[in-house]
């Protein structure tokens, strides 16, 4: 009778088999092998050991839950963030994680029903969402629509309604205005949402009066970078750029992490870590190319310091 499975549906909406009479470990779990549908206590990741590597994919409809063509997943190079592709191409990235949430979903801050917890170690690294209240029910799924949707029940009528949702806008679109592009919606002085980062211009021209901010911006014409004089502009309430190529170290504070990046000619910019401990420590990321896919949000988000020469400071300073 040892060898006997037995499966039993938890109340979490977990299928678990357990082999023979021992009913603390799982032989099989389908929490490791999700469809489209993410909900509270699921791990969302990569176990380093076993090399599974947990992938949300949409149906084909909303009554054909055939594979579909859009895929959530997890991506371990530079600093962990999570990415909706369609096939192959990237659509929307989450930002990093901030310590408290995801860089690029301000609705996980604590104020929020959903507390988000991130465990990286030498086993796994993943994501597991928790209820504040556990009387909530609540999922998260990726759509056939190209959207994923933070979901609850609603018991009046009997049916699911939507929380929030991403992509929500242009700016949540990915790498919309390019490298050192920054997409901002709630500018009052800017005809367009694409503005270039202190000390950057546009590409072309041409391609931002029709409203095309997708080549992005360059430094501008007489920047002298790695000179005596060198600053950081602070942006506030954005997703920081894509962290994929960035450098991260989980041992240097802010004021250290700024240290670094002005020793070294090659750092654009640099943002915290983990801003829940930005002010007794947090943790590094610097971007050494191309920083893409930044926007700004009404609320949430955090700081990203772009660095700028002598000249674009005192410039901004006068501004003032």
């Amino acid at each position: 009778m040892n060898n006997v499975s037995t499966a039993q549906l938890l109340d979490s909406g977990n299928l678990v088999l357990f082999q023979g009479q021992n009913r603390d470990v799982y032989s099989w779990q389908s929490f490791d092998y999700p469809s489209n549908t993410f909900l509270p206590s699921m791990k969302f990741g990569i176990n380093r050991k076993t090399g599974l590597n947990r992938v949300f994919t949409s149906w084909k409809s909303s009554v054909n839950p055939g594979v579909g063509d859009y895929s959530h997943k997890m991506e371990l190079v530079g600093s962990t963030q999570l990415f909706l592709y369609q096939g192959v191409a990237k659509i929307w990235r989450t930002g990093s994680w901030t310590g408290l949430g995801w860089s690029g979903i301000p609705e996980m801050s604590v104020k929020y029903l959903f507390k988000g917890t991130y465990i990286n170690n030498d086993n796994e690294v993943v994501v597991i969402y928790y209820l504040r209240n556990t009387s909530i029910l609540s999922r998260l799924v990726v759509t056939e629509s190209r959207t994923i949707d933070r979901q609850s029940w609603n018991e009046v009528d009997r049916k699911w309604v939507g929380i929030w949702s991403y992509p929500n806008d242009q700016c949540d679109g990915y790498n919309h205005c390019g490298p050192f592009g920054l997409c901002d919606l709630y500018s009052t002085f800017a005809a367009f949402e694409c503005v270039c980062y202190p000390g950057y211009e546009a590409q072309s021209q041409q391609d931002w009066l029709l409203r095309d901010g997708s080549r992005g911006c360059k430094i501008k014409v007489g920047t002298q970078l790695c000179e005596s004089g060198d600053g950081f502009v602070e942006l506030n309430q954005v997703k920081v750029p894509d962290t994929s190529t960035a450098r991260v170290n989980m041992s240097l504070g802010l004021k250290a992490c700024k240290e670094l990046c002005l020793r070294n000619c090659t750092c654009l910019g640099y943002a915290s870590a983990d801003i829940s401990q930005e002010v007794t420590g947090g943790d590094c990321i610097t971007w050494h190319g191309d920083m893409i896919d930044t926007r700004t949000f009404s609320e949430g988000g955090q700081s990203l310091y772009v660095r700028v020469d002598a000249a674009e400071l005192g410039a901004l300073f006068l501004t003032i």
